[in-house]
């Protein structure tokens, strides 16, 4: 099968490949994303804060003091101590009295929760009264001070890298003419950096200043290794910033290019706050393992330079997750470079979603070129209603074969467009052949690209051309689409399909050689959904087949499984406990045993509190006009069939009312949840099986109990079935009750259909494959639904 969107994805896939674009567009959090990252650690504000110390510098923020104490520094508030040789302390008022700031390195922390040492710590207190200093020697400080940046990154990271993000100024006397507050000048963007160990094996750091750039340079060399956790990054992708989360690096070894005193130096298990436009370059090798959310990258040399925007890859291979395929997808390529921010050349790539480390099929090309271009998809200005164009990224992919196992199978000199659609008017192609259609070709191609009709958002629209060298060939439109307008979300597909036929039906057992009804053979099937304004939600089905065997024989899945071809229009309303609906349905077809309602209303309750919950009732009303009509026998005298393995189907036509009303009265029995409850329904059929009209009156009493267990394994783990913990949930439930009627069940003609057409037919050859003559009482669906009480829940037709 070949797909269009492989193709297209290796543009997406070669974009998110390239996840080093740790550039200077990283957004700032807000302040109170910072000051979350910060402890508080106040235990009873009322009690005062006392710091104590050997030397001191001063110096004065806009809202307050800041004390850099060196030597037996110790602060303390009621329970909580922290001590160590080196405290930064920020003092400022607030609305409830004052606020301190603290940073320690090595310190002792004493609380609560006990004892504990910290190579650093960043906290802050709150206190009814200012905060006392018991300090032996006092002077005015600087703010180059290196205790001072250092508690600056942790304190306040939103202005990391600028000690003056904090407005500092040197205490005055009345000697000296008053210097200016420097306002801040910290950027708006920040990267968070931090730095760990990849296994139980220590980290091996060497960080020299290198001279030979000018300016200096900081050179950190890393082994034994390495995790590197990146956060607070976006990119522009496609003239959009696009946050990548967190970014988790590893590798054996790295080495990290910084500027010469710009920020605090890397060590292993601090996390470092740098301004978005520092200089960072990274060059890693060995092992290296990428991953980006859902998306893993490994290759074997990487170097990144965040100024420029500009990164290299050497035997790389990105494992992609597609949220429309729920799959991966992978990309492997010699050489992938970022050229800019967002323009990227893979050179060598091949791309699958095989899972396979040998894939059996692959999408190959020389390079593949990814930059901004113009997008397929245009707005619409809602003042001006003109169209808008948007940006896209444009893929153009060169010498582009696809491989089966060695065997190039399909070639393309060049692919050039958008992403989202690369240009190529054919979506799938699929070759098989088998002893009921022989060679079959099935095609399907983008309508909008083989006439050139402008592509709309959220539309699928596509042609389908089949050829089977045993039957002939067939031709058709398929459309898929949703999306939201005026009224809301909404979606639906449809399908139109022509077949010539020119053989003969094989159907299985006993129905191995059928002659159609006719050689002009196809559907017409369309459902669409309208959610509107106040939970209300309008529907509507086409359904037309040519005759009785065509979908069975032409696609045998959806026969299967999915719901029944249908024509129906209706109209839901919910309200809270409340549901009313209004529909309709029509029988295009005329050979399955169906029944057609013109029209009929429903209004469901559920659950409706009745005296402060000490009764819940729920009821189901329905009043409509039915003509039911059996299953019509087939053309074919070859075709097995018989009305005996449906007794209970008959032609019968009228008004079809009821109500059913139930009271619950559900209460704990410790982990049990026990439900007393009593239903009554009143039920009229203007014709039965006799033809003559049909009133019943049904009261069903008793309880219901459940017991639910659930457990969960978090730590039970296994990598090749995808499992990251286990939940198991168990369900007992238990009902008794008691039900009377007023009429028999064979007195009453089933309007409402048990099965769907496709177990309908298999009911319908029975006595002749199966059961012969009579179908036991026991394997008729109306014995089997009255035993389960299939019709007795609220909600049932």
């Amino acid at each position: 099968m070949i797909h269009r969107s492989v193709l297209s994805v290796i543009v997406m896939t070669v974009a998110t490949t390239l996840l080093f674009a740790i550039s200077g567009d990283a957004h700032a959090q807000t302040a109170e994303a910072v000051a979350s990252s910060v402890e508080l650690a106040t235990d009873d504000i009322q009690k005062a804060i006392e710091i104590s110390g050997d030397f001191e510098e001063t110096l004065a923020s806009d809202d307050g003091q800041v004390h850099l104490i060196v030597g037996h520094a110790k602060l303390t508030q009621g329970s909580f101590t922290m001590s160590g040789e080196k405290l930064a302390v920020f003092v400022s008022r607030s609305d409830s009295g004052f606020e301190v700031g603290v940073y320690g390195e090595n310190v002792s922390i004493d609380s609560r929760d006990g004892h504990r040492d910290q190579a650093f710590k960043a906290i802050r207190l709150e206190s009814l009264a200012a905060p006392q200093f018991k300090i032996r020697d006092s002077t005015p400080g600087s703010k180059d001070n290196p205790l001072l940046r250092k508690a600056v990154d942790r304190l306040f990271p939103d202005g990391a890298g600028d000690a003056a993000t904090v407005s500092l100024q040197l205490p005055q006397d009345s000697f000296t003419i008053p210097l200016p507050t420097t306002q801040s000048t910290g950027s708006s963007s920040t990267r968070r950096v931090q730095v760990r160990r990849r296994s139980s094996d220590s980290l091996r750091f060497e960080s020299f200043e290198s001279a030979d750039t000018v300016p200096a340079e900081q050179v950190n060399v890393i082994t034994g290794g390495v995790n590197v956790l990146v956060e607070g990054v976006d990119v522009a992708f496609g003239g959009e910033d696009v946050s990548l989360g967190v970014i988790d690096i590893s590798a054996d070894r790295v080495v990290v290019w910084t500027q010469a005193g710009e920020g605090p130096a890397l060590e292993a298990g601090i996390q470092v706050v740098q301004p978005g436009e520092s200089k960072l370059q990274i060059y890693m090798e060995g092992n290296i393992v990428i991953r980006q959310k859902q998306n893993v990258i490994h290759a074997t040399h990487a170097f990144f330079d965040a100024n420029s925007n500009r990164a290299l890859m050497l035997n790389a291979e990105l494992r992609a997750f597609l949220q429309p395929t729920q799959g991966d997808f992978r990309v492997r390529a010699k050489r992938m470079r970022m050229l800019s921010q967002d323009r990227f050349h893979a050179q060598n790539a091949w791309a699958t979603t095989s899972p396979y480390g040998e894939p059996g099929y692959r999408v190959q090309a020389s390079d593949i070129f990814v930059e901004p271009g113009q997008s397929l998809f245009s707005g619409t200005d809602p003042v001006t209603g003109q169209p808008v164009l948007q940006q896209s990224m444009w893929v153009t992919s060169l010498n582009n074969k696809f491989i089966v196992g060695d065997v190039p199978v399909f070639y393309l000199p060049k692919i050039s467009g958008p992403a989202e659609d690369p240009g190529i008017p054919i979506r799938r192609a699929v070759v098989s052949s088998d002893s009921i259609f022989g060679v079959q070709v099935k095609t399907v191609w983008d309508m909008n690209r083989l006439f050139g009709i402008p592509k709309v958002p959220g539309v699928e629209w596509d042609l389908l051309a089949n050829y089977s060298t045993k039957r002939g060939p067939g031709l058709g439109n398929a459309i898929d689409f949703g999306g939201t307008n005026n009224l809301g979300s909404y979606k639906g597909n449809g399908t139109g399909y022509y077949q010539y036929d020119s053989g003969r039906d094989n159907l299985g057992l006993d129905r191995r050689n059928l002659i159609p009804e006719s050689q002009n053979r196809g559907e017409a099937t369309f459902r669409a959904r309208q959610n509107l304004p106040g939970d209300a939600l309008l529907f509507g089905e086409l359904g037309y087949l040519s005759d009785r065997n065509y979908l069975e024989q032409y696609n045998e899945s959806r026969f299967d499984t999915d719901k029944d071809v249908e024509t129906l229009l209706g109209v839901r309303q919910d309200q809270g406990a409340y549901s009313g609906m209004l529909w309709g349905r029509a029988d295009l077809n005329g050979f399955e045993a169906t029944t057609d309602w013109l029209p009929r209303a429903d209004i469901y309750s559920f659950s409706k509190p009745l005296f402060n919950g000490l009764l819940y009732w729920s009821s189901h009303s329905s009043a409509g006009y039915a003509d039911t009509q059996q299953l019509r026998a087939p053309t074919d005298i070859n075709d097995p069939y018989t009305p005996l393995g449906m007794t209970y189907n008959t032609n019968a036509s009228g008004v079809v009312a009821m109500s059913r009303h139930e009271l619950a009265a559900p209460f704990m029995m410790g982990p049990i949840n026990v439900e007393p409850f009593v239903m009554g329904e009143a039920a009229y059929w203007q014709q039965g099986f006799t033809s003559e009209s049909v009133d019943r009156y049904l009261m069903n009493t008793g309880v219901r109990a459940r017991l639910s267990a659930t457990r969960v394994f978090p730590f039970i783990r296994n990598g090749i079935l995808n499992l990251s913990g286990l939940a198991h949930k168990h369900d007992t439930f238990l009902e008794y009750a008691f039900t009377q009627s007023s009429r028999g069940l064979n007195e009453i003609a089933q309007y409402n259909e048990i099965d769907d057409n496709a177990q309908e037919r298999f009911r319908a050859r029975y006595t002749t494959q199966i059961f012969p003559g009579v179908i036991p009482a026991e394997f008729n669906p109306r014995n089997y639904a009255l035993r389960n009480g299939a019709g007795l829940w609220t909600s049932a037709p």
